[in-house]
């Protein structure tokens, strides 16, 4: 616990464990990092307005009441990485920010969500080698934003369609795998918005996108490459 200071908690071997809560008030910043192992987040982490990272040289999982918060102000972000592993959350664990972007990426491995609120802000769920896929229990939202990008190799909610609360999606999957979004807002806009051609883009797999609350718009290309 920091009133207004960083924390910056850093093992050079083995795992990070949180067990109990870590906060930082005012504009304190928290970065975790296991630099040989695994992060485990079983109990809530939390800043005011500052940023959180959280780095895991090979997974970060999340436990039911592993939520991470930024509780005020937009400027906060939620970074998350696993390094050579994959990025676990659990179906209730939740990652909230009041605008700030968050950012799950798994270079190496995949990446399984609970539920990511980041208000109006953008979201970037990225896992070059593995799949997105979810594990909350409908009508439960994976994704709740201004905007998203979701990119992975071998699918985008394969079994299950990834459950979204935005404005704007855009996604790829470069190998077999199919992409499957359920949207619940207003309307949802297909667009590459983060750059590129494609607003939605796969090879070889399915393409579904579903806006189940109103108007879906197609402002960039589609392609389901053969």
């Amino acid at each position: 616990l920091t009133s207004d200071g960083l924390i910056d908690i850093q093992t050079a071997a083995g795992n990070l464990t949180v067990s109990n809560p870590v906060q930082a008030g005012g504009a304190g910043t928290i970065n975790l990092d296991a630099n040989a192992g695994n992060v485990v987040i079983n109990s809530p982490v939390t800043s005011n307005t500052g940023s959180v990272t959280i780095s895991g040289n090979t997974d970060v999982t999340h436990g039911i009441d592993g939520h991470v918060t930024v509780s005020s102000g937009v400027a906060g972000t939620v970074t998350e990485t696993a390094t050579t592993g994959n990025l676990t959350m659990d179906g209730s664990s939740v990652i909230t920010t009041q605008g700030g972007s968050v950012t799950l990426s798994a270079p190496l491995g995949s990446i399984a969500l609970g539920q990511v609120d980041a208000a109006a802000g953008n979201i970037f769920v990225e896992t070059p080698t593995g799949n997105i896929t979810k594990n909350t229990i409908d009508p439960a939202v994976n994704l709740v934003g201004g905007s998203a990008y979701c990119f992975a190799q071998s699918g985008v909610g394969s079994a299950a369609a990834i459950r979204t609360t935005l404005s704007q999606f855009q996604g790829e999957v470069t190998a077999a795998g199919d992409l499957q979004v359920f949207d619940t807002g207003a309307s949802l806009t297909l667009s590459a918005w983060n750059g590129g051609i494609h607003s939605i883009r796969t090879n070889s797999g399915l393409i579904g996108i579903e806006a189940s609350g109103g108007n879906l718009t197609v402002s960039d290309p589609v392609q389901a490459v053969l």
